[in-house]
């Protein structure tokens, strides 16, 4: 099983740009960043048991056991993007302006995750488990990922929400996200006088 946890105490944010380490056998290399592609410091990224924290640059190397069970369908190398959005001023950097079929959606927290061999997306074998930090007060929200073929989001699946952080399972890697579809305003009919 493989889960992607992101904890993080916020710094600020790191400008330099910089690869992630080259991964070794038996490791992922990553980059978490915000939607301004700047590396975030302090965050954890675990998988299964194993954990580690990114360093002042965003970076990480995650070192994973040969007999733990991940669900990437790949042997050998494998680097892992991580964007994290969990400001209410970063939402707006979302893809597709935040549209569904049906209107406009208000986000409380959303991450990007995609993994890699060689440049090449690699695709699950199987479910994954993603917890992100969403905003607070945020108790209920549905799951969406969105869709590059449509430019839309997608409700997708369905996610729960403990003290700040969602948790979700899902098949793919991408950009998922908590929320709800915001109401359309009113109206009503009427004429006004004037005197």
């Amino acid at each position: 099983m493989w889960i992607v946890a992101l904890w993080a105490c916020f710094g600020s944010p790191v400008t330099e740009p910089e690869a992630p380490p080259p991964p070794t056998p038996g490791s992922v290399t990553g980059r978490v960043v915000d939607t301004t592609g700047r590396g975030l410091p302090d965050v954890d990224v675990i998988a299964g048991e194993s954990a580690t924290r990114t360093n002042s640059l965003g970076l990480f190397q995650l070192e994973v056991p040969p007999d733990q069970d991940l669900v990437l369908d790949v042997t050998g190398p494998v680097q892992l993007r991580v964007a994290l959005v969990d400001k209410p001023e970063e939402l707006a950097a979302a893809p597709g302006g935040m549209a569904w079929e049906g209107g406009q959606l208000e986000s409380f927290g959303m991450v990007e995750v995609h993994a890699t061999q060689q440049g090449e997306p690699i695709e699950l074998k199987s479910a994954a488990q993603l917890e992100f930090p969403v905003l607070p007060g945020t108790d209920k929200a549905a799951l969406w990922h969105f869709d590059e073929d449509k430019g839309l989001w997608v409700q997708e699946g369905q996610l729960t929400i403990t003290d700040g952080v969602a948790r979700m399972s899902v098949a793919h890697f991408s950009w998922w996200n908590c929320d709800e579809p915001l109401e359309a305003p009113s109206s009503r009919g009427g004429r006004c006088a004037s005197d």
